[in-house]
């Protein structure tokens, strides 16, 4: 009878545990949606950076937005991967925390997204913090030209 009591005591514990860190780990995820996903340094130095107040774009602020053309960069001139969706993005920048490389290439086997170029014209056709939906206007790749996607703003540059 004792025992019964007992295990069923550590049951309700173990539940308890489990939904906590399920909490925790839930607001810690949501807490790194709100800033830059990619890396740590780049958090830190936009945290420490003011924007102007006024709505017009500063001249520091080089991010391409809604109507605009861009370049998609990358500055080791691997090619740029590319979400379907926009929470494909989030799952993508999950994976790349969580699993690196292996996680990527699993990510894009399941359909989620695709690459394209460094150096590839697109438009950018919506914006959310941190990331921006283009469409691919032309490039090296003429198979994906017209395919749409989510990006993270960092590997995007405005086309002069």
């Amino acid at each position: 009878m004792k025992n019964k009591e007992l295990a069923r005591k550590n049951r309700r514990f173990l539940v308890g545990l489990a939904v906590f860190a399920v909490l925790a780990i839930l607001a810690n995820y949501l807490s790194d949606d709100t800033r830059n996903p990619i890396s740590s340094s780049s958090r830190s130095s936009e945290v420490s950076q003011k924007k102007p107040a006024s709505s017009k774009m500063s001249s520091r602020d080089t991010k391409p937005d809604v109507g605009s053309r861009a370049i998609l960069h990358r500055s080791d001139g691997k090619d740029c991967i590319l979400a379907f969706t926009e929470d494909g993005l989030t799952e993508l920048l999950r994976v790349a925390r969580a699993g690196g490389d292996r996680g990527i290439v699993v990510w894009l086997l399941e359909g989620n997204g695709f690459l394209a170029p460094s150096g590839t014209p697109v438009a950018v056709i919506d914006r959310k913090f941190g990331a921006r939906e283009v469409m691919i206007l032309g490039g090296s790749n003429p198979d994906i030209v017209g395919h749409k996607g989510w990006i993270p703003t960092e590997f995007l540059i405005k086309d002069s």
